[in-house]
């Protein structure tokens, strides 16, 4: 039934083919076994080679001569013509293989030559690189062009592609120039050399000038090197000391959102914290810097050494004691608030206020006890004597004693015992003890309420004399930007930077920043208490509301030509011109804040020396205006410090040992 395709194949073809294949098959094992004993016989040669060498060494040479003869014997030989012929192919294959290796080693001696005639070309032209780059350098030394930091090919990129939305080109500006500009209002040091100049990064290609298309970084105009930026964030970094070697800086700009803080990174040991014997939770100093720890999370109160004035105000030592006096305080506000506009009113000359700096009146605001009246008392004497107008002061008494004092003065004075609550009457000791910490919340509060009775503040300590009347300054349309102005302490700790602002004489513009300034200063009396110091909280607001809320405050740098000097230029020599100036020429400041002096009676005897105190050495016979002397009571106490007339016989003031001021 199959189709002719499907039938069955003939079987007599597959027998036929099947007996020729097993005659090849013979044939082809028959050939494969003579091979095989030939292998056999080959390997036996070789190995009796071996046995007999004189040296393995030999044997194992890379040039390896085979037998003579290779193959079996010839009584076992199928064909020694055979084995002959593979003789002469295996010796033939050795020469070639040796003739390869030889070029190779020919043309590698010729590549090695190759190299070291192009390390003697770099070499050569990176000296040429290096005389070019010192006449370069010397050309700019020559034309006072300053020198960049390296130098490149405009051609190339500045920074890799990996950090292009972070930064694609620079430049340098005078730092003068710069913070001519750019006022920040912190009290910016002296230009020393290798700070001359501010480094400029632009962050966009928008943003770089047009002067850069002509390939100048260095040294440009510093309002042509911003006149295409529409933001500029400005860093205060300071100054490497190459005294201070072991410290060792990096900054880093990492891409990602704005973070309006500077975070610190250093190498110090974890410190725990503790409390010490006034209560005050301190991180505890440990060890300095050192480059074998890790790197970890510190606060702006470190200094670069690692060192560090950190408190963190404890509940029951400061805390709560302070909720106390900020609760009877608050809760008094409106009623207090009112008295202070009342007597304001009542007893202050105020001026048309259209013809008042923004429709405001300034208040001249002072804060005294009794401890520290004797040196309120000289204030109104001197001030008296150069024919000041004093109609614009207010002082906030804290007893009935300081109060009478004010009244005997002609001084309007304002008392609320509820202020205040109890108060010490003696004054501080030393600064920073506990009398000084309560003066502090006294001096924030005070502020608190002129501010709040709708007029400008200006504060200041009772140991600042006037020589002129400072608010003619201070109100000057110039200075109209400014939210806030102070005196250059002259301390660059770490906790005072980068305002160094002195809490003992400031102007206050009242608006709702500065309002608001004290409003929240006013509830850190916990840590004013803690760090012994009004300035260091003051000063921390300060930093925290120029980033936070845009406030202006302006701080008048230290220095023979300082509107407002202080203790820093009466205790240093360098500013001593200020006071020859005084003495020898008649040419005064607007004021003189006696700052930086440890205690009252060291005050007393600084002004007596300088021939500023205008009362006896004693007062129990006198009272008010009556004390105030036609002539400074002069007297000498320290010969290395300023003084009205040379004290030659004075001895050294303790603790200092600096140059005598009239030699």
């Amino acid at each position: 039934m199959y189709s002719q395709r499907h039938a069955a194949p003939p079987t007599s073809g597959i027998v036929e083919r099947s007996s020729s294949q097993q005659k090849i098959s013979r044939n082809r094992v028959d050939r494969s076994l003579i091979i095989l004993v030939g292998v056999l016989a080959y390997i036996a040669g070789v190995i009796t080679g071996i046995l007999s060498s004189q040296s393995i060494s030999a044997t194992l040479s890379v040039q390896w001569d085979p037998p003579a003869q290779l193959g079996p014997p010839a009584s076992q030989s199928a064909s020694s013509l055979g084995w002959k012929k593979f003789n002469e192919t295996v010796e033939k294959n050795r020469q070639i293989k040796e003739q390869q290796q030889q070029n190779q080693h020919k043309d590698f001696e010729q590549l090695v030559r190759q190299l070291k005639q192009q390390q003697n070309q770099s070499q050569a032209l990176e000296q040429q690189v290096e005389q070019l780059h010192r006449q370069v350098q010397n050309l700019r030394k020559a034309s006072n062009v300053p020198t960049p930091y390296k130098t490149g090919n405009n051609d190339l990129p500045l920074f890799p592609q990996t950090v292009k939305q972070l930064v694609v080109d620079y430049a340098t500006v005078s730092r003068d120039d710069f913070n001519q500009i750019l006022d920040i209002g912190v009290p910016y040091d002296l230009t020393t050399k290798g700070g001359e100049e501010v480094l400029l990064l632009y962050t966009t290609p928008g943003a770089v000038p047009a002067v850069h298309h002509k390939g100048n970084r260095f040294g440009l105009n510093a309002t042509k090197a911003i006149e295409n930026c529409n933001v500029v964030k400005v860093i205060l970094q300071k100054r490497h000391d190459h005294r201070r070697k072991h410290v060792k800086q990096c900054i880093a700009l990492v891409p990602n959102w704005d973070s309006f803080y500077v975070h610190n990174f250093q190498r110090l040991r974890k410190q725990e914290s503790a409390i010490n014997i006034t209560g005050e939770r301190l991180t505890v100093p440990g060890e300095p810097v050192n480059d074998n720890l890790p790197l970890r999370y510190t606060s702006r109160n470190h200094d670069d050494d690692g060192k560090t004035f950190e408190t963190v105000p404890r509940g029951d030592w400061y805390t709560r004691p302070f909720y106390k006096v900020l609760a009877g305080y608050l809760q008094n506000f409106d009623r207090v608030l009112g008295k202070v506009q009342t007597f304001i009113k009542a007893n202050i000359k105020i001026k048309d206020e259209t013809t008042t700096m923004n429709k405001k009146q300034t208040l001249v605001v002072m804060t005294v006890n009794k401890g520290q009246s004797v040196l309120f008392h000289n204030f109104v004497c001197h001030s008296r004597k150069r024919g000041i107008d004093l109609s614009h002061i207010i002082m906030f008494a804290t007893d009935k004693t300081a109060l009478q004092l004010c009244r005997d003065l002609g001084i309007p004075a304002f008392y609320d015992e509820s202020v205040y609550g109890k108060f010490p009457e003696h004054a501080a000791k030393l600064y920073g003890d506990a009398t000084f910490a309560k003066m502090m919340i006294a001096k924030v509060i005070c502020v608190h309420l002129i501010l709040y009775s709708n007029y400008n503040v200006l504060f200041q300590d009772v140991d600042v004399l006037w020589f002129k009347n400072p608010l003619e300054f201070l109100q000057s349309p110039e200075l109209e930007e400014w939210d806030m102005i102070f005196q250059d302490d002259g301390s660059r700790q770490t906790r005072f930077r980068p305002y160094s602002a002195n809490s003992g004489f400031y102007f206050v513009r009242n608006n709702d920043i500065t309002r608001f300034f004290f409003s929240t200063l006013l509830r850190m009396g916990d840590v004013m208490t803690s760090d012994h110091s009004h300035q260091s909280a003051l000063v921390s607001f300060l930093n925290e509301f120029a980033s936070w809320k845009g406030l202006r405050a302006k701080v008048y740098r230290n220095g023979p030509d300082n509107p407002f000097p202080g203790g820093v230029e009466f205790h240093r020599h360098t500013s001593w011109d200020l006071f020859r100036r005084m003495i020898n020429n008649n040419s005064y400041p607007y004021i003189f804040h006696m700052s930086w002096t440890e205690n009252m009676d060291d005050k007393i005897k600084h002004y007596q020396q300088l021939g500023m105190w205008y009362l006896p050495n004693s007062t129990d016979s006198c009272t008010g205006l009556d004390c105030c002397l036609e002539e400074p009571n002069f007297l000498c106490h320290y010969g290395d410090k300023p003084s009205m007339r040379p004290c030659p016989d004075a001895p050294v003031a303790a603790g200092f040992k600096g140059k005598k001021f009239w030699s």
